[in-house]
């Protein structure tokens, strides 16, 4: 399927309910975010960061109209008849 990229979706764990936190492109760029999310937990006292995550293999999709320029011709060519 055209505009579908495979991602990771990381969730948060907050009162036993799963919250998206976002998606990101590989394991690598996993590893990364916690190693920044910890450097935030302990420099910064950022606690809210604190938690259970968990990360899912996702299929991003982007959908989109698909328009072709003889459908937009033959709908411009109908509005202007209707205007009449």
């Amino acid at each position: 399927m055209e505009n579908t990229t495979r991602k990771l979706a990381l969730f948060k764990l907050e009162e036993d309910t799963p919250v998206a936190v976002g998606f990101l492109n590989s394991e690598l760029e996993v590893e990364e975010y916690f190693k920044q999310i910890q450097q935030r937990i302990d420099l910064t006292m950022q606690t809210e960061l604190e938690g259970e995550y968990f990360v899912v293999p996702a299929m991003y999709i982007n959908v989109s109209r698909n328009v072709s320029k003889e459908k937009t011709k033959g709908f411009k060519e109908d509005k202007k008849q209707t205007k009449k």
